[in-house]
């Protein structure tokens, strides 16, 4: 044993001071919204589409140009996610971030896959009424449309996004 073990004070010496807390529950606090992800837009901001189109979704300003190019898949995704097999909570949490990243990192063009429902039992897709409740309410999203068959079709959506400044 060395002179420097036997000055140094013992594990229990130095706990001997600690005291329990009074209180063992935690109280989590809620997430913060990130940036770019909004949880609503006013009426005026929004323009509604065609009625023969209710999957798709625009808003005041962006050029009839890009919206056509975007709804024949021209405009091709620079960034994909796909949310197959995730839950709910777990594929809302993925999209708002991926979101994020996107705008951040320059990306407009992305495909979001969330499937088409089949393996649900009411035939119904929860994740495709999730992604457009939160692109419809992200105010950094400009547009979106439904994906071409070989992207994914009605089980994916093209999105374009707000150029980062």
């Amino acid at each position: 044993m060395s002179a420097d073990d036997e000055n140094t004070p013992s594990l229990s010496d130095l706990l001997s001071d600690v005291k329990p807390l009074k209180q063992d529950t935690i109280t989590p606090v809620p997430p913060r919204r990130r940036k770019g992800v909004s949880s609503s837009v006013t009426g005026s901001f929004i323009r509604a589409d065609n009625m023969d189109r209710p999957d798709s979704f625009h808003r005041s300003g962006l050029r009839p140009a890009t919206l056509k190019k975007l709804r024949r898949g021209e405009l091709r995704p620079q960034r994909t996610l796909d949310l197959h097999g995730y839950s709910r909570d777990r594929a809302q949490r993925m999209l708002e971030s991926f979101l994020c990243h996107c705008v951040s990192n320059g990306h407009r063009q992305v495909l979001i896959i969330h499937g088409k429902g089949r393996r649900s039992e009411q035939q119904i897709s929860v994740l495709k009424q999730m992604t457009r409740a939160i692109l419809t309410t992200t105010d950094t999203v400009l547009a979106f449309a439904p994906a071409q068959p070989g992207d994914g079709g009605d089980g994916a959506v093209y999105v374009y996004l707000k150029s980062h400044h």
